[in-house]
């Protein structure tokens, strides 16, 4: 992952923010031009959970938004009888 121009940051990116990875459900803006990312958390222990991130408050307090490498995601094996596990993931997904 690497710090990006948050400019690049569309729905449908996947973003890490305060150490969790969220994909991007929406884009807005404040009165005063900030942009606000509406997410829905993917990692364990944001999974699900929906959030909105203001652009500037991240980054005043040190913190980066970083957009997810989609060619650094590596397959790993699902063990589960049939693929149970992949397509229980997939279908909550879709």
């Amino acid at each position: 992952m690497s710090a990006v121009n948050t400019q690049q940051i569309a729905p449908g990116t996947r973003v890490q923010i305060r150490s969790e990875e969220w994909i991007v459900r929406q884009v807005d803006r404040t009165s005063t031009g900030t942009r606000v990312f509406g997410v829905v958390g993917l990692s364990p222990l944001v999974e699900g959970k929906e959030a909105r991130f203001i652009e500037d408050i991240e980054t005043a307090a040190g913190g980066e938004i970083e957009i997810v490498d989609p060619r650094l995601t590596k397959a790993v094996h699902d063990p589960s009888a049939y693929y149970r596990e992949s397509r229980l993931m997939l279908e909550s997904h879709i």
